[in-house]
């Protein structure tokens, strides 16, 4: 399975909605992959990416898997179709990434690992914000010790997750939809990374739903225990205020942007009383709109020149023996045990490339990926044992132990 040294991945999307969108938009102009082909049901779709990209485009997986220039496939599906889609893709001999969840179930999200084992097949679980540069730099910090070991972590989301468009199948838990198994990934996955890919023992949650406009749960609070490392992590769905007001770099014309958006998205919903955003979601789809249709403060957006502000993740804090990390404007802030602080800025890129870069040092150079399917399928017990916990009141035991991720020496990450 490993290609030549100077190998160029080529790259077939699978699923030219919103994920796929970002997924051409980021990797268009990549050193290391190339987006040959792609597959929608949409013309439309079809049409844009040929005409914008210079892909071929298909209508079936089985005629994009039977590309000869294409070495691995990313995965922007619903999450309901994720594991038949992987594993039609892997039973090819073809490598693949797929979007957070790894899969609607962890028995569906096994399934995958142990055929990726069989086939000898690299598979990584992307599109969650522990791929971000700024949390991979904070692991290099972690493990360079000078701050000590990481003791706990706290991460704190307020998006409008709850408000913006949705299909009837994003809200519905039991069609792989809802809050928790969509954006605890982010959370949790970034925690896991931080906590160096240690087991998650035991969870406790929280969770609330309270808007007469769209039902579902749109608010969680949580503890994960490591053992060694505690976290704590809540998410506010409900978009009535943005954490990017705690940033003292957001300008207002951001945050006025963000609120303005927020709020057309709560009249639509209001007017349609939550029944279908159908038509309001395919603007955000290729081939149905321009990328200025993608509003400020959605999360999602890759890329950006502008500083950071919190999305999904939200505002993350590793507290160390020595010192403490957090994100900054354009990277990190490094706090030590002398009282200094000091901003340290990370490279351009996003989860994305990150994910990208896994997927050619896999197939060139034979290197196992941090992001693997047992990662991806780990992440996800721990998301539906915290929507377990929400749902009953009780602490919940994971009994399956998670495995550590490979050093980034062992995965043929630049340092």
């Amino acid at each position: 399975m490993v290609k030549g040294p100077n190998h160029h991945v080529g790259l077939g999307v699978l699923g030219l909605g919103l994920a796929g969108r970002l997924v051409l938009e980021s990797l268009h102009d990549n050193p290391l992959v190339t987006v040959v082909a792609g597959s929608d049901p949409r013309e439309e779709a079809r049409h844009k990416l040929t005409a914008d990209y210079g892909a071929r485009a298909y209508v079936s997986l089985s005629a994009l898997c039977d590309d000869p220039e294409i070495d691995a496939v990313w995965v922007a599906t619903p999450t309901a179709l994720h594991r038949q889609h992987a594993e039609q893709v892997l039973s090819k001999g073809l490598a693949a990434v797929v979007e957070k969840p790894l899969a609607a179930t962890v028995g569906d999200a096994q399934a995958l690992v142990d055929l990726a084992a069989r086939t000898e097949t690299p598979l990584i679980a992307g599109g969650v914000r522990s791929l971000d540069p700024a949390f991979r730099h904070a692991r290099e910090i972690i493990d360079s010790g000078r701050l000590g070991a990481v003791r706990a972590i706290q991460a704190h989301a307020v998006t409008d997750w709850m408000v913006r468009p949705r299909e009837p199948a994003e809200l519905a838990p039991e069609r792989g939809g809802g809050l928790i198994l969509n954006q605890a990934p982010h959370q949790i996955d970034t925690i896991r990374l931080l906590a160096d890919g240690a087991p998650v023992r035991r969870v406790y949650a929280r969770t609330g739903e309270w808007s007469p406009l769209r039902a579902g749960v749109g608010y969680y609070s949580a503890q994960l225990d490591f053992g060694d490392v505690s976290a704590t992590l809540t998410y506010d769905g409900y978009g009535f205020w943005s954490a990017g007001e705690l940033m003292p770099w957001a300008s207002r014309e951001r945050l006025q942007q963000t609120r303005a958006a927020t709020g057309r998205y709560r009249k639509l919903l209001t007017a349609d009383r939550g029944t279908d955003d159908r038509p309001h979601r395919d603007r955000l789809r290729l081939g149905t709109a321009t990328p200025d249709s993608w509003p400020a403060g959605a999360s999602g957006g890759h890329r950006r020149a502008e500083d950071w502000l919190p999305t999904d993740a939200g505002v993350v804090i590793v507290n160390c023996e020595r010192g403490v990390l957090r994100q900054s404007a354009r990277g990190l802030f490094v706090y030590d045990e002398n009282g200094d602080l000091e901003e340290e800025n990370v490279p351009p890129g996003d989860a994305n490339t990150e994910a990208a870069a896994q997927l050619h040092a896999a197939l060139v150079r034979g290197r196992p990926p941090r992001h693997d399917g047992q990662w991806g399928r780990d992440t996800l017990a721990a998301v539906v044992a915290l929507a377990s916990s929400g749902r009953t009141g009780h602490i919940v035991e994971l009994d399956t132990p998670t495995h550590r991720a490979p050093a980034a020496e062992d995965t043929g990450e630049e340092s």
